[in-house]
């Protein structure tokens, strides 16, 4: 579903969260599947993994002051 997700609302309002490390957690790697994934852009990665996060909390990029 998240191609379809990141289609209809638009990549740029989509961020990764996790639970992890949690006692039931399924898996760790969960940066790593979404990460792998063929059926996303790089573009949509990267936003998706880190960039939305960084623009909403307004976090600086290294080396960018």
């Amino acid at each position: 579903m998240l191609p379809a997700v990141l289609d209809w609302v638009g990549a740029e309002r989509v961020m990764y969260a996790s639970d992890y490390p949690h006692w039931d957690a399924l898996t760790p790697d969960t940066v790593k599947l979404i990460a792998g994934r063929g059926d996303l852009s790089d573009e949509q990665k990267r936003l998706v993994l880190g960039e939305n996060a960084a623009r909403v909390f307004r976090l600086d990029a290294p080396g960018s002051r």
